[in-house]
């Protein structure tokens, strides 16, 4: 009889493994059917959001390729503002030695120097 009370009481452990597997399965499942039945319910929301993200995407793109266009047309034209200024100061200092120079010649030629040291002041009186 001992061996047919142990056969029994091995039995019955195994059937209650049995049982409580069955319940952690049909938990599981249960626990599966609810969460996939709550992402099929979040899907078309999640559509419409992907769908929005892109429209917003690509208006961003949009934009970001115009400030690109026109940050390019800025910097364009600041390159030629600076080529004429360039050119303007190039101008300018050679106007500036030219009439340096003419009025250096034309100081010459009157006796008054080249007009670089002062002129001498006499003191009357004193």
């Amino acid at each position: 009889m001992t061996d047919t009370s142990i056969a029994l009481g091995m039995l019955a452990v195994l059937s209650l493994c049995a049982v409580t597997m069955t319940i952690a399965v049909v938990w599981a499942v249960m626990d599966l059917h609810r969460t996939l039945r709550q992402m099929n319910i979040m899907l078309p929301n999640a559509d419409r959001t992907l769908r929005e993200a892109a429209r917003a995407l690509a208006h961003v793109r949009r934009v970001l390729t115009r400030a690109d266009h026109l940050s390019k047309q800025v910097e364009s034209v600041a390159l030629q503002a600076c080529d004429a200024m360039a050119d303007a100061i190039r101008r300018f200092s050679a106007l500036r030695a030219q009439a340096q120079e003419s009025l250096g010649k034309w100081l010459g030629t009157n006796g008054h120097g080249t007009g670089a040291e002062p002129r001498p002041h006499h003191r009357r009186g004193g």
